[in-house]
């Protein structure tokens, strides 16, 4: 004779039972984020990510999440790359996320400005990328302008220096 706990071990499990990779992904973010202490709203606000996208994540509407979602998220809760999806028991897809190179949402890859720099213009800026573009040209304006000022000032140096150099020849002549 078959107990209540040995029936349903033996019954078939019914399709709306078994969670769905997305609902798994959406309990695992969910779990981190009240983890770190915070709202969808200020998760979303340090990631990057909409919160009414968060909650969709949370709540397994979402069947592939962005990749730069997931960084901007992982990011922001203080997490590894790929670190969700492993929560979620899907490594395949945690790896891939490990080797791919994925930017944050509304990031913006500078390659030619200093560590300083991007690091100002992460604070101050919160706007979109076309405007931390013409930011970026104006402080590489400004960074030539003070290099073409000081090889003027090493020119009319160096000048002045001829200058002496040739009265003193004059006057010794």
């Amino acid at each position: 004779m078959l107990t209540a706990v040995s029936r349903r071990v033996l019954e078939p499990m019914a399709l709306t039972e078994i969670p769905l990779p997305e609902e798994i992904f959406g309990m695992a973010l969910r779990r981190e984020r009240l983890r770190s202490g915070m709202t969808q709203l200020e998760l979303g606000a340090k990631s990057g990510v909409a919160q009414n996208l968060i909650s969709a994540y949370e709540l397994g509407k979402v069947q592939r999440p962005r990749s730069e979602h997931i960084v901007g998220l992982e990011d922001a809760l203080g997490l590894e790359r790929g670190a969700l999806w492993s929560l979620a028991g899907m490594p395949r897809m945690a790896q891939q996320l490990r080797e791919a190179t994925v930017a944050p949402p509304g990031a913006l890859i500078i390659t030619d400005a200093t560590a300083d720099q991007r690091k100002v213009i992460r604070t101050i800026l919160k706007i979109d990328a076309k405007a931390v573009r013409r930011v970026l040209s104006h402080m590489r304006d400004l960074l030539h302008a003070e290099e073409e000022s000081a090889d003027l000032k090493l020119q009319r140096a160096q000048e002045a220096i001829r200058r002496r150099q040739q009265a003193e020849q004059q006057d010794a002549g």
